[in-house]
């Protein structure tokens, strides 16, 4: 009986530990994503791109970049995307 409390104990603990690994692993993801991201709204600063959208070439707009400063896309046209995203999710 106590080798089957300490094993399940050790289970747990491995369990646990996983799951730490795999936030840890997720937060670093996320970080050096928006390294990247912040590295790329650096050089569009420099090349004068910074505040217009990659795609429709439009002004991404003051306000939008204050709350994302390294947004690439307008308003209009993350919108557009996001909306195209739900409507095949919805068709899968």
């Amino acid at each position: 009986m106590a080798n089957t409390k300490l094993a399940l104990a050790n289970d747990l603990d491995r369990a646990a530990a996983e799951q730490e690994n795999l936030q840890r692993l997720r937060f670093t993801g996320r970080k050096n994503l928006l390294l990247r991201k912040t590295q790329r709204a650096l050089e569009k600063i420099k090349d004068g791109s910074y505040d217009y959208c990659e795609i429709s070439g439009d002004p991404i707009g003051l306000q939008r970049l204050l709350l994302r400063p390294t947004a690439e896309l307008s308003y209009d046209e993350k919108a557009r995307q996001e909306l195209l995203e739900r409507n095949f999710n919805e068709r899968r």
